[in-house]
């Protein structure tokens, strides 16, 4: 790696004169200004990647005096979902590091059980006149509506979560929804025993299903459907809405009505919800998947209720959407567009690591 020390510190006329073109293109292509060619732009882009360019961004943010405003919109954590606290925690993680940088970063929520309420926090933050926009596009059409509203007014976003196809995202933080689904499908595939029943489970907001759980769904359904399923293992899909008590009663009739069901895949962080249904009623033998590392879930998985965890380090997503949209706004310097984080597998015997994991 390189020492860009004030001595050799590498510039946009290096770049340049590397690249056989003008200072001035070289600058387009970095702020993202004006028409290049993309060939290239692509070969500009890649001396900057040989000869690791990095702007000196303390400098240029004190010199510009500007003061860039960034607005994270997410879900409002609580006790019954709690795992917003975490890319909440990786956002204000990243706010500390740039403090000094001329850069506020706020922090707003909207219920997830009121779609209406995502809309008018939204409102609230275009009177701000953001210069940058990170937000979780849970609510699938609302969402649509306010990216492209940020087209319009053309204000940068990032999506972190979930990702919404057809849309001019700057980037993209978060899991391969579809694709978390499909590895939790195999992996219950392998302890099922032929003819036997799994249930996936939907919770159900008053906004309805949200987006990411029917891309989750659907990669757990494919596994079932392809060639791969010679036990004949039937799944079906169940909507509930798990914020209160009702749950209870539609498992209660689910298990009634088929004996067979011995795996139950839950689409989000309320897993425990369906554990607690298991371990009051005693039921055993149930293979149970669900995602994310809230305190809640891990109670269970040590239990035994719960088999398995998906996490996809939620934290690592907020700090890297604030540090992405930093660079973009500072020195115009683009994210990858699809950032996937990874799909980690937690079971009772490697739980540790992750309990005791260090942002």
């Amino acid at each position: 790696m390189k020492n860009n020390t004030t001595e050799n510190r590498i510039g946009i006329k290096d770049i340049a004169l590397r690249a056989g073109v003008s200072t001035g293109t070289v600058d387009r292509v970095l702020h993202n200004r004006g028409e290049v060619a993309v060939e290239t732009r692509n070969h500009i882009l890649a001396i900057v990647d040989e000869l690791e360019y990095t702007p000196n961004i303390l400098a240029k943010s004190l010199a510009s005096k500007k003061l860039y405003n960034i607005v994270a919109l997410i879900p409002a954590s609580g006790d019954d979902n709690p795992y917003w606290e975490k890319p909440r925690f990786g956002i204000e993680q990243a706010y500390s590091e740039i403090l000094d940088f001329n850069t506020n970063v706020t922090v707003l929520t909207f219920d997830l059980n009121n779609p209406e309420s995502l809309l008018k926090a939204f409102r609230k933050i275009i009177k701000t006149e953001p210069d940058g926009f990170i937000f979780a596009p849970l609510v699938y059409q609302s969402s649509l509506d306010i990216a492209s509203e940020c087209e319009e007014k053309k204000i940068p976003y990032i999506f972190i979560d979930v990702n919404l196809e057809g849309c001019n995202n700057l980037a993209y933080f978060g899991q391969n929804a579809e694709q978390s689904g499909f590895l939790a499908a195999k992996l219950m595939y392998y302890g099922l025993q032929d003819n036997s029943s799994v249930l996936v489970i939907k919770p159900v907001s008053e906004g309805g299903v949200a987006h990411h759980l029917r891309l989750r769904e659907k990669g757990f359904l494919s596994y079932f459907l392809s060639e791969a399923n010679k036990k004949q293992v039937l799944a079906t899909s169940l909507e509930i809405t798990i914020t209160g008590d009702d749950y209870m009663q539609k498992l209660d009739t689910a298990f009634n009505n088929n004996s067979a069901i011995k795996g139950i895949f839950v689409t989000n962080s309320r897993v425990y919800k369906v554990a607690q249904f298991l371990y009051e009623r005693k039921i055993k033998d149930i293979t149970l998947i669900g995602y994310d590392l809230i305190t809640k879930n891990l109670d269970f998985l040590e239990r035994g209720v719960i088999n398995f965890l998906i996490g996809q380090k939620p934290e690592e997503q907020g700090y890297k959407s604030v540090l992405a949209l930093f660079n973009y706004l500072l020195s115009g310097k683009h994210a990858n567009r699809i950032n996937f984080s990874p799909i980690d597998i937690i079971m009772k015997e490697n739980i540790d690591y992750y309990k005791n994991f260090k942002f």
